[in-house]
């Protein structure tokens, strides 16, 4: 609001003929974004420094007005140098408000009404140029975001195959034109998006309309309702949930799932589980071969398809026994042990029931069991290979059957075997040899302490047969006379290096030392 001090300023400033403007001057309408329910703006915007003093709105030139009107209501009407400032927005609408110093209209809660075009329309006085007025218009254009569509209609939770299904989404998908509804099935979580309108493949049809908007509904937007109808569901449809997402041009989305209908905009069905008669059914044996020998162990399985899931019976054809098997997840499977040419050779049945509808469906296959007493013999046909054309121009001679290669293995291993063999008895030989080997002797340094050196080992032998060992020996002897011989005890010394004197002869004979080597 203007106060008197504001007044009396602009009417001072009038009074002392302060009537120049710059010229050049401009005004422009610009309007925000409105939400519906949210605030928004609405302002006029002067482009000339002389007018546009928005801290200070005692600038505002002289005899100069400015006007936000729309249609014929006038939202502001404030003028120069009267001050005359009407806000009519008072009287028509109490969510409007107006700030003079940025020329702004402030609109809370947005409604639909408040879709309208703004005007400005601001007016001077110029030198030689009397009055100008210059206007903008800015059309407020309010946005209506769409709402989580509505329960979708009963879709059956177990269908027939072959039958038809429909599902209804409605929903308020904001302005006309701006919103529609989106269409997406799974089939065991694999996701087809489907056409707005009109039919899809795989017999799909989607038909699309609008109405006027519910109470709870803003009036400006409009109420979308689109029926999914699928003509026949079949076999491969087995697990499938029909989901409808509301998008809108104005508040983009692209949502991957229907996880929370408040956040992806969205409803879905409950999985739907197609009935379909048993089929495909099948039995295979373990061995699978024509003849089996007595004493060992069958397995028969028998498979087929159908939902709800098959029930098996096992039979063999002329034999009024009662055969069980074991259910194996899907399959059901038939152990024959111990198997006897007499008692368990025949055609055996297996059939595969369910109920769809009211009706029972069931299916049988039959596999034969020959059993025998020894194992069938066959003789292998003889392979013929053809060498290169020889000298003569013959081909080469046939070879035998396939054992050669059974052969040609033996003779490998055989000769692995014996060269490890050989491996093992030289290593044995080798560490026996190193075992027997003297340990390296030191180099004897013989030692001579008389005068006169010695041109040979001594023959003691011969010394003994020649000289009597007599009193001539040193007292480190100890002289023995056994059988008419003398002959003396030698003792040795065990330190390393160590000599003992030992005299060849009588008392007055030279003698040697002995160097006994450490060992």
């Amino acid at each position: 609001m203007t106060t008197q001090r504001d007044l009396s300023l602009i009417l001072f400033t009038f009074l002392t003929g302060a009537l120049s403007v710059v010229n050049g001057w401009d005004v422009s309408a610009v309007a925000g974004d409105a939400i519906v329910g949210q605030q928004t703006t609405f302002k006029c915007v002067v482009t000339d420094v002389a007018f546009n003093n928005q801290n200070n709105p005692n600038k505002l030139p002289v005899a100069s007005s400015i006007e936000i009107l729309s249609g014929n209501v006038k939202y502001v009407s404030y003028s120069f140098p009267i001050a005359l400032l009407a806000v009519s927005p008072s009287t028509v609408n109490s969510r409007y408000s107006y700030d003079i110093a940025t020329r702004t209209i402030t609109i809370q809660g947005v409604e639909c009404s408040d879709e309208k075009t703004f005007s400005c329309v601001f007016t001077v006085f110029e030198d030689g140029s009397g009055r100008v007025s210059k206007s903008s218009q800015a059309k407020l254009v309010v946005k209506v975001p769409p709402k989580v569509p509505n329960p979708m209609s009963a879709v059956p939770a177990n269908l027939t195959e072959n039958s038809s299904v429909s599902a209804t989404c409605n929903a308020n998908t904001g302005r006309p034109q701006r919103g529609r509804i989106q269409w997406r099935i799974y089939r065991n979580n694999a996701e087809q998006i489907l056409e707005a309108s009109g039919s899809n493949k795989d017999g799909i049809t989607i038909t699309t309309s609008e109405t006027s908007p519910s109470p709870t509904d803003d009036n400006c937007t409009v109420r979308t309702i689109s029926t999914l109808r699928i003509n026949k569901v079949a076999v491969s449809d087995q697990n499938l949930v029909l989901t409808c997402f509301v998008l809108n041009d104005d508040f983009p989305k692209n949502p991957s799932n229907c996880d929370s209908a408040e956040v992806s905009l969205c409803q879905q069905s409950e999985t739907i589980r197609i009935h379909y008669s048993v089929r495909d059914i099948k039995v295979s044996k373990v061995p699978d071969s024509d003849e089996i020998v007595e004493g060992r162990n069958v397995r028969l399985t028998c498979q087929a398809s159908g939902f709800p899931d098959p029930k098996y019976q096992w039979s063999k054809i002329g034999d009024n026994r009662t055969l069980l098997g074991d259910m194996d997840g899907l399959t059901s499977q038939l152990i024959l042990a111990n198997v006897n040419e007499d008692n368990d050779s025949g055609n055996y049945s297996c059939t595969a029931s369910n109920i769809v509808g009211a009706t029972t469906h069931s299916q049988m296959s039959i596999v034969a069991i020959k059993v025998v007493k020894t194992p069938p013999t066959t003789t292998p046909d003889p392979i013929e290979t053809t060498d290169p054309v020889g000298p003569t121009g013959s081909p080469a001679k046939k070879s035998d059957s396939g054992d050669d290669s059974t052969t040609v293995i033996i003779i490998v291993v055989v000769i692995v075997v014996a060269v490890i063999i050989a491996i093992i008895v030289g290593v044995c030989i080798y560490r026996k040899r190193g075992t027997k080997e003297d340990p390296p002797r030191p180099k004897d340094i013989p030692f001579y302490n008389n005068k006169q050196s010695m041109g040979g080992p001594p023959d003691v032998l011969g010394d003994d047969k020649k000289k009597p060992i007599g009193g001539s020996l040193n007292n480190s002897f100890d002289v023995k006379t056994e059988d008419g011989l003398d002959y003396a005890n030698l003792t040795y010394d065990n330190r390393p290096r160590s000599r003992k004197p030992m005299a060849f002869g009588d008392t007055s004979s030279d003698y040697s030392d002995v160097q006994m080597p450490q060992v």
